[in-house]
């Protein structure tokens, strides 16, 4: 049953041909959109036919509907799926995916659903630990599910007890307005004059005796804004309905049509209007409808070849087609309430600031082993001419509201002054204040969107602040990159969650090829970027070996920086940032693994792998005094979080034991004293994995997660019709969730892959679903066949081909993952009269006992580069070795 308030417009949907099967329809027409419902009832114990009769249901249905994409949809209901193991989805925590369906009938009526689009979010398990109770929504990120506080029916505790879900409507008018001002119009100025007027500038009063980095910095944006006035033009920025497509030829034509009709309308109120009125406005109408179409489609085909080009527009486009936008009018935090934009900022700002925490500092020295000492740095105009070609045009203005449109295209006018402003800054150890401020825009994560808490903030950093960093960060990342552990894969050139998911994995199965275990504890920090405290890793840089010309330079970089929220043209008072790392910088990043990387260096027995802030601790446990000293390192890590100010969400630590043994060592590992949980699957830097490395159940995760873009794809280019723009997002947004790190999960059974290659085969059949003929037998043309005509390869052979260009990049020194890289060549078999690395001949590879262990993923990516060994010694750039492998399995 679905009842819905009488005051809402509904109606019931009679979908022809699910007659036979427990379902419901119904359809509410709102203001900003349609929402459909679907209540679902699917016996216990159906037969797969039964299953496959559902799923023909809700095919039938979402075939009917037509949904857009400011409609949304609620398939929910009692699915009877005991045996789909259900996990969360790493993008998107809100949501859950199938990691492993072991029936045909369920994942036929799961991926029905998954392909139209939506994802399940109900994590309420019944006594029993089972998902019976299910729903699917096209909108997971503006849902909450949970128990029922009031329950409207008799509870069922066993199997069924009572959900509530929570979702919200925006009205039309409950958004905030946005406010009219004028900007500058970049990418219309006179860039050849604003150039000019930049060389000819007197920029030696900015420089003048006695004058600061500040006074400098200001004299700089006096004469910049100056420029910009005089060679860029300005309009008023005014908010619009009008649709993308409209022009102002078009909009006039409305106009006339309106004024025409309303003349007709008005007449024939009164008394007979003459025919004349009548056959002007049906020409109108028809003129307008006419030029809209026409303008439509030359938007639709301008549109296909900008995502043709750039995927990434995509979530642009997205954007575009949304009836809403923007925050709710009324937002609330815990009790408190705030209406209009400043009440709204105020809220946010409080919100903001909360996460940081005062500076103290530290009580003793941390014992860093002592470096090389790094001295300060002089930035040379090339460096420097450089990074001002290289910015990237498409950001928007910072706080300092300089526009990257201006520095790349007057580069060489403006090299001098910032060259010199640059190295002033190091000369003297201050970092200007007016490039330390920065603005916050709130992103919605998951939940309500009216409560403040479910937003998360981004970071908006000064544009010449930010380039300038850069430059900084590259000479430090030069210095000191080298000296960090190489157990940390994060924000360091030749690593990546990839090189840290393969050793751990091949460590693993290596050690359960021997009969025995791997323990491994994944810990979670809270807002560590956001707790970094200043005084604590200057310390710790000192102690590295920074001299103190450099050390007061990241020190004022780091202190006395502001934020303040800013949302639809408001801002809000600004607040100091006590603590932590500033978000969306460049130098922040390389700071904090400075900061965090003696944490490898506690350990006594256990290893570790990290990546950011992402620690997992690991060791091969055989028996208690294994899983002993295991606990010891733990604890040696708790020790190292109090000693450094860090808290530990012991909630969201976890421990996962990796075997293929009958009788496990199992051990109660613990953080403060409390226990934490043990999980049979547990997501690891994006890959599930589970207690056996099979990796079966991430297969069906990615499938999964591919087959919701490809429906959310589907439902929004619905009009498109050009091949190449298709393929072109179906490459982007869907077939890279398929091949996410499969360098380290491939898998190696027929059956996996054939799951797998099922997306692109949907995808292929969709592209072509307006070209493709069939025979007079109305057959489809053999597969292959299909893809080759959007140019796609297999996808179990381009996993094939990634994980021979990895083991190229790790030969050729591109992968800096020394334990890595010392596995791979360990596997080299070099004559001793060769010199090199491009004379190796074969690789000598291990005799496994069992196939996971030959099948491991070292070993097959070693099989799978052998068979190019020859297009290797050949190749003379990367470029040139990727084309001949991917030639010569066309």
């Amino acid at each position: 049953m679905i009842a819905v308030k009488s005051s809402l417009p509904s109606e019931r949907i009679v979908v022809p041909g699910t007659e036979h099967v427990e379902v419901v329809f119904v359809k509410l027409n709102l203001p900003t959109g349609i929402i459909y419902l679907a209540c679902v009832y699917i016996p216990s114990g159906s037969t797969i036919d039964k299953y496959n009769s559902y799923a023909d249901a809700l095919r039938r249905f979402f075939d009917f509907i037509r949904c857009g994409v400011n409609d949304s949809i609620f398939v929910m209901g009692d699915f009877n799926m005991t045996d789909v193991v259900w996990s969360p989805d790493a993008e998107m925590r809100y949501a859950l995916l199938p990691g492993a369906v072991n029936s045909s009938g369920d994942s036929d009526v799961i991926y029905s659903l998954l392909r139209a689009g939506l994802s399940q979010v109900n994590s309420v398990k019944n006594k029993s630990g089972s998902f019976l109770d299910l729903v699917f929504t096209s909108d997971p990120s503006n849902v909450l599910v949970r128990k029922a506080d009031i329950p409207l029916s008799k509870v069922d505790r066993d199997y069924h007890y009572p959900i509530e879900c929570t979702f919200d409507i925006p009205g039309l008018d409950d958004v905030l307005p946005e406010s009219e001002a004028l900007y500058y119009d970049y990418k219309n100025a006179d860039f050849h004059g604003l150039s000019c007027f930049f060389a000819n500038a007197d920029w030696e009063r900015a420089f003048s005796h006695g004058a600061s980095v500040d006074d400098a910095v200001e004299a700089f944006d006096a004469v910049f804004r100056e420029g910009c006035e005089r060679f860029v033009p300005r309009l008023v920025k005014r908010s619009t309905n009008r649709p993308p497509w409209y022009t102002d030829a078009i909009s006039n034509l409305k106009n006339r049509m309106n004024r025409a009709f309303k003349r007709f309308k008005n007449f024939s109120s009164s008394s007979v209007p003459p025919p004349e009125l009548k056959l002007k406005f049906l020409a109108l109408r028809k003129e307008f409808q006419e030029k809209q179409s026409h303008a439509y489609d030359a938007y639709i085909r301008r549109l296909q070849f900008d995502l043709t080009e750039d995927p990434r527009k995509f979530w642009k486009f997205v954007d575009s087609k949304k009836k809403t936008k923007g925050l709710p009018a009324s937002m609330f935090l815990g009790d408190e309430k705030a209406e209009g934009p400043e009440g709204v900022c105020a809220l946010f700002s409080r919100f903001f600031r909360s996460v940081y925490v005062p500076d103290e500092s530290p009580s003793s020295a941390f014992g860093v082993n002592k470096m090389e000492e790094v001295y300060s740095y002089v930035l040379t105009d090339s460096e420097v001419l450089a990074a001002l070609r290289g910015i990237d045009v498409c950001k928007g203005n910072g706080p300092d509201d300089v526009s990257p449109l201006v520095i790349k295209n007057c580069a060489e006018s403006l090299l001098s002054p910032l060259s010199r402003i640059f190295n002033f800054s190091l000369g003297s150890s201050v970092f200007p204040a007016r490039w330390k401020s920065s603005y916050l825009t709130p992103i919605h994560k998951s939940g309500s969107r009216s409560d403040v808490s479910n937003y998360r903030g981004i970071a908006i950093l000064a544009t010449l602040g930010k380039l300038f960093e850069s430059l900084v960060c590259k000479r430090m990342a030069d210095d000191l990159s080298h000296k960090v552990s190489i157990k940390q894969h994060g924000f360091l050139k030749g690593r990546s969650t990839t090189t840290n998911l393969l050793e751990f994995v091949t460590r693993a199965l290596h050690v359960i090829e021997s009969k025995s275990q791997v323990d491994a504890v994944y810990t979670d920090i809270q807002k560590a970027f956001d707790q970094v405290r200043h005084s604590f890793l200057i310390q710790k840089l000192g102690e590295l070996g920074i001299q103190p010309c450099l050390l007061n330079w990241i020190e004022s970089y780091l202190r006395r920086r502001f934020q303040f929220v800013r949302v639809m043209g408001h801002v809000s008072e600004s607040f100091e940032v006590t603590s932590g790392l500033p978000q969306g910088s460049h130098l922040g990043p390389l700071l904090f693994i400075l900061y965090f990387d003696d944490v490898t260096k506690i350990l006594v027995k256990a290893d570790c792998g990290v990546f950011a802030d992402d620690l997992k601790l690991y060791h091969a446990v055989s028996s208690l005094a294994d899983a002993v000293d295991l606990q010891k390192d733990i604890d040696a890590f708790e020790a190292w979080c109090h000693e450094n100010r860090m808290a530990v969400n012991v909630s969201k630590c976890k421990v996962m034991s990796f075997y293929r043994v009958l009788e496990p060592v199992d051990f109660a590992y613990s953080i403060g004293g409390a226990v934490l949980t043990r999980v049979s699957q547990m997501v690891d830097l994006g890959v599930l994995l589970d207690t056996q490395l099979t990796f079966k159940p991430h297969v069906g995760v990615k499938v999964a997660k591919a087959y919701s873009m490809l429906g959310f794809l589907k439902r929004l280019c619905a009009e498109f019709a050009d091949v190449r723009c298709l393929t072109s997002l179906y490459s982007a947004h869907v077939r890279s969730h398929l091949e996410y790190a499969s360098v380290v999960w491939s898998p190696s059974s027929e059956e996996l892959s054939s799951v797998i290659e099922s997306v692109q085969k949907s995808f292929v059949l969709y592209a072509l679903r307006r070209t493709v003929r069939r025979n007079l037998n109305y057959e489809l043309p053999p597969y292959d066949e299909r893809r080759k005509v959007l140019r796609l390869e297999r996808l179990s052979i381009r996993r094939k081909h990634l994980r021979v260009f990895f083991l190229y990049d790790v030969l050729e020194g591109r992968v800096n993952a020394p334990r890595l890289t010392e596995i791979f060549r360990s596997h080299l078999y070099v004559p001793e009269h060769s010199y090199g690395m491009r004379r190796f001949d074969v690789f000598r590879l291990p005799c496994h006992r069992t196939s996971y262990g030959h099948n491991e993923p070292v070993a097959a990516t070693c099989r799978e580069f052998e068979k190019f060994i020859d297009v290797y010694r050949t190749s003379n750039s990367r470029e040139i070795f990727r084309y001949r492998v991917k030639s010569s399995t066309l």
